[in-house]
C-alpha cells in the first residue's frame, strides 16, 4: 500500500511537471521532474525515472535555446540602433545577420511570435540598406556630373583661346600677314595742333604756323 501511494504521489507530481513543460515553464517542470524522479526511483519504477532524466534534460535544452534566441535579438536590437548612417550600410547588415540568426533559433524553439518579431526587424534592415546604396548611386552619379560639366567648360574654353603666335625662324620671311601693323605717322598739321593742346606753343604761333604749312 505504502509503495502504490508513492508511486501515486510521484504520478500527480510528474503529470504537473508535464503541464509546465508543455507551458514552456521549464525551471519549474525540472523542479518537479526530480522530484517524480526520486518517488519513482523509490518504488523501483526506473522507466519513468528515465523519462523524467530525458524531460530534464530536454528542458535545459529549450532554456539554452531561448536564451541563445535572446541574447542574440538583444544584440541585434542594440547594432540596428547604431546602425543609422548615410552612406555606410554595415550598420544595418550586421543588424540584419544578427536578427536572422535569432529568428533561426526562435524557430528551434518553435515560437511564431518570436519569428515574427525577427522578420519584421529583417525587413527594416533591408529597406534601410536599400535606402543607403539609392543615396550613394545617387551622390556618385552627381560627382560625376559635375566631372563632365566642368571639363566640358574647361575644353571649350580651351578651343575659343587664340593660339600664340610663333615668332619666325632668324631669316625667315615674314609674310604680309605676319608683319606687324604699323600707325600711320601724323602729318605736320596734326602735329602742330597736338603741341598746341599739350600748351607747348601759344594761340598766336598756331595760327601763324597753321597758315604756314597750309600755304607750303
Amino acid at each position: 500500500i505504502e509503495k502504490c501511494e508513492t508511486g501515486l504521489e510521484a504520478d500527480e507530481i510528474f503529470e504537473k511537471a508535464e503541464e509546465l513543460y508543455t507551458a514552456r515553464e521549464y525551471e519549474k517542470a525540472i523542479e518537479e521532474y526530480g522530484k517524480a524522479k526520486l518517488l519513482y526511483e523509490e518504488i523501483g519504477y526506473t522507466e519513468r525515472a528515465q523519462t523524467c532524466n530525458t524531460r530534464t534534460e530536454e528542458s535545459n535544452n529549450q532554456i539554452a535555446l531561448r536564451e541563445e534566441a535572446t541574447n542574440l535579438f538583444q544584440e541585434a536590437e542594440e547594432a540596428l540602433a547604431a546602425a543609422p548612417s548615410t552612406f555606410d550600410p554595415s550598420g544595418y547588415e550586421k543588424a540584419q545577420s544578427l536578427f536572422t540568426g535569432a529568428k533561426t533559433t526562435w524557430e528551434e524553439y518553435d515560437d511564431p511570435g518570436k519569428v515574427a518579431a525577427c522578420e519584421e526587424k529583417i525587413d527594416l534592415c533591408t529597406e534601410e540598406i536599400s535606402k543607403i546604396k539609392n543615396t550613394t548611386t545617387i551622390f556618385i552619379a552627381g560627382i560625376i556630373v559635375v566631372v563632365v560639366v566642368v571639363i566640358v567648360v574647361v575644353v571649350i574654353v580651351v578651343r575659343r583661346k587664340p593660339p600664340a603666335a610663333i615668332p619666325p625662324e632668324p631669316g625667315e620671311p615674314v609674310s604680309e600677314q605676319e608683319e606687324p601693323l604699323q600707325e600711320p605717322e601724323e602729318t605736320p598739321l596734326e602735329i602742330l595742333k597736338s603741341r598746341y593742346q599739350r600748351g607747348e606753343i601759344t594761340e598766336e604761333d598756331y595760327k601763324r604756323l597753321k597758315l604756314t604749312l597750309e600755304s607750303d
